[in-house]
């Protein structure tokens, strides 16, 4: 048996491409078409004029590019180094409060993951954000001359308030 169930069939195919082109163009034109029309009518567009979703999102993202390499350190698949371990925390002190301001009293809408409870309970969420950016303060003066274990410990307090906001505003 073939490793590749179907790979006959496709063979088959690719066989009558080559022999009668024009038999199989319209078939090809087809399935580009879908491709192209479904990418298009991209279901989870942000509909919301001043793109908060979209924004919100690109800023977590940038945060979990910078505690990639910080983890990395953390579970020893790549050696300590204090100079871009300082590089990566002051990307994260940069980026700590900027997503904030993407939580607008309209920004609850499809398709977000944000729970209902940021907008209901704010103080609950006001007490995450403080925790968050205490954390990466704390990370960024421990960077700066902590041993590689308090670093370490800092780098945990931060992680765990991201966990932390994630279980309680996000679904």
């Amino acid at each position: 048996m073939s490793r590749f169930p179907h790979s006959s069939q496709l063979f088959r195919l690719f066989r009558l491409f080559r022999s009668d082109p024009m038999r199989t163009l319209p078939w090809v034109w087809v399935v580009a078409m879908t491709g192209l029309l479904s990418a298009c009518l991209d279901s989870d567009r942000d509909p919301h004029p001043d793109q908060v979703l979209t924004r919100r999102v690109g800023v977590f993202k940038q945060f979990g590019h910078a505690m990639e390499p910080l983890n990395a350190m953390r579970n020893g698949r790549k050696p300590f180094d204090r100079a871009q371990f300082q590089a990566d925390v002051h990307t994260l002190d940069r980026l700590s409060d900027q997503p904030w301001r993407y939580f607008p009293l309209d920004g609850n809408y499809p398709p977000t993951r944000a729970l209902p409870a940021i907008w209901t309970v704010p103080e609950d969420f006001q007490k995450a954000k403080d925790d968050f950016t205490g954390a990466i303060d704390q990370l960024s003066q421990t960077a700066q001359n902590g041993s590689e274990e308090q670093v370490y410990k800092a780098l945990d307090r931060v992680s765990e308030s991201c966990k932390a906001c994630h279980r309680n505003f996000r679904r």
